[in-house]
């Protein structure tokens, strides 16, 4: 992890006189972040809320198969581990956005004009135009903050805010939410 500081143009700002000033908040931050629970840790994929070991192997055909706490990877000469993990990933990630937006999204009568699923920083968000993006890496959260997740975008639909009657719609659709919403700033939503 590394901090990144940027300076308007013509700037007469120091930025040692910024993170002098500023000290205390970037350890904190940092520290804060830094204990954060990655998706992918190393040789290990977090998926459902559980951590699977990843092992890589080459065959003639690239697939992935989930068997007894691994991830096993069979990669080809043209499609890598890291390609095949992320491509595996966006496919299951579509899996769970799918249902839970056709579910919900009727329940609450609305409808997103188009869904994505790819890499950003943020684990969702929802464009004024009704869009509605989420991150790769989704189903690497344990189901329930998954589904908090999408619920939440869903709500955006309609409340394109965080005012009390859009906390109070999405209660209705997630009675828990506000526990979720806490245990999810425990995950990493790196791209």
């Amino acid at each position: 992890m590394s901090l990144l500081i940027t300076l308007p143009k013509r700037s007469r700002i120091d930025p040692q006189t910024i993170i002098k000033d500023k000290r205390k908040w970037i350890e904190a931050k940092y520290n804060q972040l830094s204990k954060r629970i990655p998706i992918i840790d190393g040789d290990q994929l977090l998926f459902n809320g559980e951590y699977y070991n990843l092992e890589e192997k080459h065959s003639d055909k690239a697939f992935v198969k989930v068997s007894n706490k691994k991830i096993i990877l069979s990669t080809t000469s043209n499609i890598d581990s890291k390609t095949l993990l992320r491509d595996w990933m966006t496919k299951e990630t579509w899996i769970i956005v799918d249902k839970i937006v056709l579910l919900f999204s009727h329940k609450l009568g609305v409808k997103a004009s188009n869904i994505r699923v790819k890499r950003t920083s943020r684990w969702g968000y929802c464009k004024r135009s009704g869009e509605l993006t989420f991150n790769w890496q989704l189903a690497g959260l344990p189901r329930d903050l998954s589904e908090y997740i999408i619920l939440h975008e869903i709500v955006h639909l309609s409340e394109f805010n965080h005012s009390k009657h859009f906390k109070r719609k999405l209660e209705s659709i997630c009675h828990d939410y506000r526990s979720r919403e806490i245990r999810l700033n425990d995950y990493n939503s790196s791209p």
